[in-house]
């Protein structure tokens, strides 16, 4: 026990201990009736923490040497009994806010405008929570369904229909929703407190000499927001601005128990800047995954420690996606079934097929059964960082001209298709085949192998204007407007009846990649591709369709076989004939999905050979049983024990 060297100014004080303790979570938080601190501090002369208490100090401690291991220092202080402490800590005269703090207090005002970080503190508090039963879903990668949202925009327009806009509690009030979507997972954007205010460095400090050679559009911008997320962060606290109470640890974990209560996965995408080490990085992605039950991460910045993590047998069930397919620590290992990767093949390639590019075949056909036993490609055809789905089939170009960058920002490679006209129009022609690609789109995105992940508000065409880098919007441009749920019905129905499908079909989401061969000796391939004629490819570079063949044997759902799918694509701008594949006896070919229809009733084929795929459209067959041909045989099985009979 040692009597700490502190400061008072205030109130007078009992008599300040300091203990040692041990090691465990960084950060300062209260435990009983005494106050841990570990936390690193790299110092030359004295360090140590400083309290307050409604706003003012109350009592600045300097920490003796003999409690640093290393560079972390570990101290249990007693006598502290106020309530609703705040901290920070010092280190040779200057003050700073604790990067482990759990909890902090300073930023509960979405965009308000500071200086610094002066006025931002960590919280001491329990970090008790009564998680009650908490299940994690543990849903597989390949059965899993992304949705990707921004816990701000998710429910911050006035038509989102709930009690707290742009909060976790908002999230939570849109399970039902999810829940009918289909969806088995919401990839939030970050939900750390970051700092979304962009200073104006030229604003700020430039001074009269330098002033003179700067743009105008560089001094008159005092600051811009950080709507995303990406960038300085206080990467241990949940951000204040999302929670509707003052506590914004307990709505965070309240959502994610509300989410698990609805058998929803929450996943978040977490951005580290270069500086950060990589042994930093790895504390944040345990302490979210351990604290905040979070079931997965998307890991973005250039010092992602892959293997320590994927190798960490404390994340094994948890998902990581990271942005590059991850080189494996050891090649033979199959057992990395929690590691996944954005796969940016399959984004530009579709792309590139739905609008009609010749020589794509080949590279699409490979993208759409891509799988790997030892990581899973997470496949999306629009994204938060470009155009969202609406906008890939309404603009050849960005428009980012709101951003005041003169549209010099964002992605020039869009590989997008406007359909015929620039942005909005009520011309039905042009609005029917935007109709048609969207629903193209989004068919890419659920009938291809690997794990879907579409970007929230795609499911009902919501619009970004054409900005396909709204870092900075936080204005309609980037809240979803709900009031399109109900103009867009359609889209929203195919949407959720797509999903259904691939659910419904474990043949369209195996768990091990497909070898496009007959291993079990049942007459087919896994998987196989097809021109008009049936049982041969064609990957010419000037064709623009193809059949792609899933034989329900090698897919089962409770122990049943799965049904045959065939999936027809015609991106050419007429339309093509295929021949079908011939089915096993007592089976018959029927269309469950045609994206140039705008009701999908489904409808048999009967005695049909061949289909005709119209124009720039994808239809879906299904194998059911062919009644007919089941009553043939029922009644020659008769005739024939008939005949048995008569001749005994």
């Amino acid at each position: 026990m040692l009597v700490a060297q502190a400061t008072r100014t205030g109130e007078v004080m009992t008599e300040i201990k300091l203990h040692p303790v041990k090691p465990y979570a960084l950060g300062v938080q209260r435990v009983g009736d005494r106050i841990w601190a570990i936390v690193p501090i790299s110092c030359q002369k004295e360090c140590g923490i400083i309290f307050y208490q409604n706003g003012k100090e109350l009592i600045r401690i300097t920490f003796p040497q003999k409690y640093a291991m290393g560079t972390v220092y570990t101290v249990e202080i007693e006598g502290l009994k106020q309530k609703h402490l705040t901290y920070r800590l010092f280190a040779d005269g200057k003050d700073f806010l604790d990067p482990y703090a759990n909890l902090i207090v300073g930023r509960e005002k979405w965009g308000e405008y500071h200086a610094d970080d002066a006025q931002l503190y960590g919280v001491v508090d329990e970090n008790v929570y009564d998680w009650e039963d908490d299940d994690r879903p543990r849903i597989p990668f390949h059965e899993s369904i992304l949705y990707h949202a921004h816990v701000r925009g998710f429910t911050k327009h006035s038509s989102s229909g709930v009690k707290y806009k742009g909060t976790f509690e908002g999230a939570t009030e849109k399970i039902p929703y999810l829940k009918q979507l289909g969806v088995t997972g919401v990839l939030f954007m970050p939900m750390y407190d970051f700092d979304e205010i962009i200073r104006n460095k030229a604003y700020l400090e430039v001074d009269d000499a330098v002033a003179g050679f700067l743009e105008e559009s560089q001094k008159t911008w005092k600051y811009k927001l950080n709507y995303w997320g990406f960038g300085p962060a206080a990467f241990f606290a949940p951000k204040a601005s999302y929670a509707h109470g003052r506590r914004s640890d307990i709505a965070c974990k309240d959502m994610v128990k509300a989410f698990h209560a609805a058998g929803i996965e929450v996943l978040m995408q977490m951005y580290f800047p270069a500086e950060l080490s990589q042994e930093f990085i790895f504390e944040v992605v345990r302490y979210w995954s351990f604290n905040y039950h979070i079931d997965g991460f998307l890991l973005q910045g250039e010092n992602i420690p892959q293997k320590l993590l994927m190798n960490d047998p404390f994340l094994a069930n948890t998902k990581l996606i990271f942005e590059r397919k991850p080189e494996m620590c050891e090649p033979e290992k199959t057992n990395f079934k929690h590691i996944g990767f954005v796969n940016q093949g399959f984004l530009y390639e579709c792309r590139k097929f739905l609008k009609s590019d010749s020589d794509m075949l080949r590279s699409v056909s490979q993208q759409i059964v891509q799988t790997f036993p030892e990581s899973t490609p997470v496949n999306q055809i629009a994204g938060y960082n470009g155009f969202t789905m609406m906008d890939l089939v309404s603009y050849n170009g960005k428009h980012n001209e709101s951003n005041g960058e003169d549209n010099r920002d964002g992605s020039d490679y869009n590989y997008s298709w406007n359909c015929g006209i620039e942005g909005p129009t009520r011309k039905k022609t042009i609005l029917n085949l935007r109709k048609k690609q969207f629903k193209n789109a989004m068919s890419m995105v659920f009938l291809s192998q690997g794990t879907p992940l579409i970007l929230s508000g795609d499911e009902f065409g919501n619009s970004h204007d054409g900005n396909n880098n709204a870092y900075l919007h936080d204005n309609k441009i980037n809240w979803l407007n709900w009031k399109e749920l109900d103009k867009n019905a359609e889209l929203f129905d195919f949407t959720k009846r797509l999903i259904a499908f691939r659910k419904s079909h474990p043949v369209l989401h195996p768990e091990k990649p497909f070898r496009q061969m007959d291993y079990i000796g049942c007459g087919y391939p896994d998987v196989s591709y097809h021109s008009e004629s049936a049982w041969y490819s064609d990957f010419a570079e000037y064709n623009r369709h193809m059949g792609v063949l899933y034989c329900g044997k090698y897919g089962r759902m409770n122990r049943e076989e799965d049904d045959f799918i065939y999936v027809l694509y015609n991106m050419h701008w007429i339309s093509h004939t295929f021949a079908l594949p011939k089915l096993p006896v007592n089976l018959k070919w029927h269309v469950m999905m045609d994206t140039s229809q705008t009701e999908q009733l489904g409808r048999g084929i009967e005695k049909q050979l061949e289909i005709s795929v119209d124009a720039r459209s994808i239809i879906v067959l299904k194998s059911v049983p062919d009644l007919d041909a089941l009553s043939k045989q029922e009644k020659s099985k008769k005739k024939e024990q008939k005949k048995d009979i008569k001749e005994e």
